[in-house]
């Protein structure tokens, strides 16, 4: 029988433990057995030349036993030993051989595992776009169709309900439309489509130009937007329209959650480490006058689709899309984005912009025309949104 046609035992420590004690045991007694050999060639030398004493010369028969049927009985012991060495040195590798692949197994299992999660999770956020655009798009197109209807059939509205109406129409166009282009933008970003303009901007052109556009939103909450630059900042290589999105994503969140009559910092200045020492990227932040983000939603709230809650516990308008598309800008250009806040005190979004242009791309030339008061163009034609949503969908 050889050692593949025996059955194999058990894999475990104690059965290695055994082994290896019977390849030491086998070891042992062919060494025995290899000295006993030796010695009896040296007597038998001895005695065949007369160096042996007569008192110690074997008689005849003796020396026939001794000089053949001994070594031979030796040499058929320490090839049974030899065989059964071998015969452990098989079971060891082959149970060496069956741990690793068990190691492997374990290994690709736990990767399967990961995945599967991986799976489930991307399967959690398809359901959960689903039943979240599902929601934002049927409100807005529910109050668009019944103002419609209630304008059709009341013809003699007074003027003042009627620009009422058209006011409500149009706010829930906005909504649509900002729900539409997050998802495109979403959808970009995850598939690598995105287009980035990169030029030299300074940062207190971007902030400028962002405040401009909130400043219908918080004149109507009589919030104030106050300021805090340090006018010694380097320009940045970045994406003017990609940081005024994160920009006024931010100061819209913090009109939200800000009561009426409050105040909105918005700064930027050199960003430090941990130590103090100034780093090559700029920080902004802006910080609202609300009541503060709970301790346990600091590190959600750029998840996808998470909203916060208000300080009724109602969860804010939106899809949750807005933060989590910022944090994606922000991760592009090197930089970094999170939150800080204090019960009853506000809450202030802070996100750096690297000004290492290495992985930005190639620098478009600078133009001497002030953010906001862009000549349009036909060659520089912003694309219409259906042409915009054909290109995100390949179409």
């Amino acid at each position: 029988m050889t050692p593949k046609d025996r059955k194999l035992p058990a894999l475990n420590e104690a059965e290695l433990n055994r082994l290896n004690r019977k390849e030491k045991s086998y070891w042992f007694l062919t060494t025995i057995l290899l000295v006993i050999l030796s010695i009896t060639v040296i007597v038998q030398y001895l005695s065949a030349n007369g160096f042996m004493p007569r008192s110690l010369d074997f008689e005849s028969h003796y020396r026939t036993t001794l000089s053949v049927g001994l070594p031979g009985l030796i040499i058929l012991f320490v090839l049974y030993t030899t065989a059964k060495r071998k015969e452990i040195l098989y079971l060891k590798s082959t149970l060496f051989s069956q741990q690793y692949l068990l190691r492997r197994l374990a290994d690709r299992t736990r990767e399967l595992e990961e995945t599967l999660g991986e799976l489930q999770k991307v399967a959690g956020l398809k359901d959960m776009l689903i039943s979240t655009v599902s929601h934002e798009l049927q409100t807005p197109l529910s109050s668009i169709y019944t103002i419609s209807q209630t304008l059709l059939n009341y013809e003699e509205a007074d003027e003042a309900t009627t620009n009422k109406f058209y006011r409500l129409i149009s706010e829930e166009s906005k909504r649509l439309s900002d729900l539409v282009r997050n998802l495109l933008d979403l959808a970009k970003m995850e598939s690598g489509t995105m287009e980035w303009q990169i030029a030299n901007f300074e940062a207190a052109e971007l902030i400028d130009a962002s405040c401009r556009v909130s400043e219908v939103l918080a004149n109507q909450r009589k919030i104030t937007i106050r300021k805090n630059l340090d006018p010694a900042l380097p320009k940045i290589p970045t994406d003017r329209d990609r940081v005024m999105q994160v920009m006024t994503n931010l100061l819209s969140n913090a009109i939200k959650f800000s009561p009426d009559g409050t105040e909105i910092e918005v700064g930027a200045a050199m960003a430090t480490d941990l130590s103090g020492e100034a780093i090559n990227a700029v920080q902004f932040s802006v910080k609202d006058s609300g009541v503060g983000i709970p301790p346990d939603q600091l590190s959600k709230i750029f998840d996808r689709f998470h909203r916060a809650a208000t300080p009724m516990g109602v969860r804010a308008k939106g899809t949750g899309l807005g933060l989590a598309i910022s944090k994606d800008i922000v991760e592009h250009f090197g930089g970094q984005i999170w939150a800080e806040s204090l019960p009853g005190l506000g809450s202030t979004i802070y996100f750096t912009l690297s000004l290492d242009i290495s992985d930005h791309g190639k620098i478009e030339e600078e133009s001497d025309t002030p953010i906001g008061n862009e000549i349009p163009s036909d060659d520089t034609k912003a694309p219409s949104f259906e042409e915009e949503v054909a290109q995100t969908l390949h179409v």
